[in-house]
């Protein structure tokens, strides 16, 4: 299994995962959804550009035959957002619209896989993670509303396809945040975090039957 995520995507217990599903699993990262060098007007442009899922996926597909391919991201195209600058109100809708098509991005991506190397049998692609707006950086907390339409928008994706493409739904919301130390509103720390999207992964690899259930699921 080939599994690329970024900062929050990749806070996982990779081998309690491997062991339930007697996995081998390869963890990469990638941050934004595509290349971008420069700050827009509505967008800071991503601390590692060249870490981008548009280019670390079929770059790190090339390398090895997987059967497998989990897309954990684009927490960045959020947060990289220029919420706090005054105006930013008159900008939502260009938000908006950037969101959407990074989620189009991270989907087509996925058909790419399907298509274009015939050992991938699914691809998972996770909901952006919730999220606590820091009032400094996002006073209207808008970034809580565009994580909302980033996950609306995966899920109508994936409703109008009939490919081996399943949305990971998480098992958490912002609540979590409340029971993690030193929180920043963003990224899972701690091993309650990571555990709970370790859990998230579990099911959806479950959903599709690459972890098998115990006997007393049954029963």
């Amino acid at each position: 299994m080939l599994y690329i995520g970024d900062s929050v995507g990749r806070h996982i217990n990779v081998q309690q995962i491997e062991m339930k599903g007697d996995l081998k699993i390869n963890v990469k990262r990638a941050y934004s959804a595509v290349f971008e060098e420069k700050d827009t007007e509505i967008s800071n442009k991503p601390l590692f550009p060249y870490q981008n899922f548009s280019d670390v996926v079929p770059q790190e597909l090339k390398k090895a035959n997987y059967k497998y391919l989990v897309l954990a991201g684009l927490t960045v195209d959020v947060t990289n957002l220029r919420t706090e600058v005054p105006g930013s109100k008159s900008k939502f809708n260009l938000m908006k619209r950037k969101v959407i098509s990074s989620m189009k991005t991270m989907f087509k991506l996925g058909i790419n896989a399907l298509n274009q190397n015939r050992n991938v049998k699914y691809v998972l692609i996770t909901e952006v993670s919730p999220r606590i707006s820091n009032k400094a950086s996002d006073p209207n907390s808008y970034k809580e509303k565009l994580v909302a339409l980033c996950n609306q928008t995966l899920w109508e994706l994936a409703k109008k396809c009939n490919r081996n493409i399943k949305i990971v739904k998480h098992g958490f919301d912002s609540d979590i945040f409340k029971h993690i130390k030193n929180s920043d509103g963003i990224h899972f720390y701690g091993d309650l975090g990571k555990q709970k999207y370790t859990d998230s992964i579990v099911k959806a690899l479950l959903d599709i039957g690459v972890i098998k259930k115990p006997a007393h699921f049954y029963s």
